[in-house]
């Protein structure tokens, strides 16, 4: 019984390791992404609270975060060290044209891509309710970023 229960402990320990890890990796994202991504795992993370942990949909569950986490932790830290690359020399191009890195010419931050494509074969084991969520964080993700309020000020 004893066992049982510390067993139940290292479970909800790991859940939580991994659930302020993940929060952590977000501060790294533009604002927008960081408050889409962390509402969304705040979400997940709570529906998943009371499964049973020994279900392998919990197993799949941990795995799938954890996957997640580790690629995102990758991609921030390639894209800081590309960041940190760019500031300590000038890129050019073949024809000695120096890179826009950080900035695109109208001056807006460069676009981050970050995640990964999900593969049909993972698709083809989304149940109705995960296809419809994922459509939804899609429409979410392609929304227009709100105007700063100094220029809804403005109007």
């Amino acid at each position: 019984m004893a066992g049982l229960a510390l067993t139940e402990v290292a479970h909800r320990l790991n859940v939580r390791k991994l659930y302020k890890a993940v929060l952590r990796l977000h501060r790294g994202l533009p604002t927008e992404l960081k408050i889409l991504g962390d509402k969304y795992v705040r979400e997940e993370f709570r529906r998943h609270k009371t499964a049973d942990r020994n279900s392998d949909y919990v197993r799949g569950f941990m795995i799938e975060w954890t996957d997640y986490a580790i690629t995102l932790a990758k991609q921030l830290s390639t894209r800081a060290m590309t960041a940190q690359s760019r500031q300590s020399q000038s890129v050019e191009d073949e024809h000695g044209i120096e890179e826009e890195s950080s900035e695109q010419a109208n001056g807006q931050p460069a676009l981050i891509r970050v995640g990964r494509d999900l593969g049909e074969e993972k698709l083809s084991v989304f149940s109705q309710e995960q296809l419809l969520q994922l459509y939804a964080l899609k429409q979410e993700t392609e929304k227009p970023p709100p105007l700063p309020a100094s220029s809804t000020a403005a109007r």
